[in-house]
C-alpha cells in the first residue's frame, strides 16, 4: 500500500507485531514518515513477551512514537526512540 499510495505519514496503529524490517519496507517503499501508537504498555508487566520484544526493536526505525503513559516517555527515549510524545 505505502508504494501505491505514497503516504507522507503510516501510522501503525496498535500493531505490536510490526518489525523495524516492516517499518524500513514502508519508507522505503514511499511513506515519508512513519509513527508508531500502540496505548498498551510495552514496558509493563508484560514486557518480557516475545511480541513486545519484537515492538521494542522497531522503536529506533519509526519517526515517532506516541505513548499513552507518561512514564513511557523516558522508557522509549532509552529504547532509541528518535521522537516520543505523550497522545491520549
Amino acid at each position: 500500500l505505502c508504494a501505491l499510495h505514497r503516504p507522507d505519514l503510516a501510522f501503525a496503529w496498535r500493531a505490536p507485531w510490526l518489525s523495524a524490517l516492516a517499518i524500513e519496507a514502508a519508507r522505503r517503499a514511499g511513506a515519508r514518515k512513519v509513527v508508531l501508537y500502540n496505548n498498551d504498555d510495552p514496558f509493563g508487566p508484560d514486557a518480557g513477551t516475545r511480541l513486545w520484544r519484537a515492538w521494542r526493536r522497531g522503536i529506533p526505525a519509526a519517526d515517532l512514537v506516541l505513548a499513552y503513559r507518561r512514564s513511557n516517555l523516558a522508557e522509549l527515549r532509552a529504547a532509541g526512540a528518535r521522537a516520543c510524545a505523550l497522545w491520549r
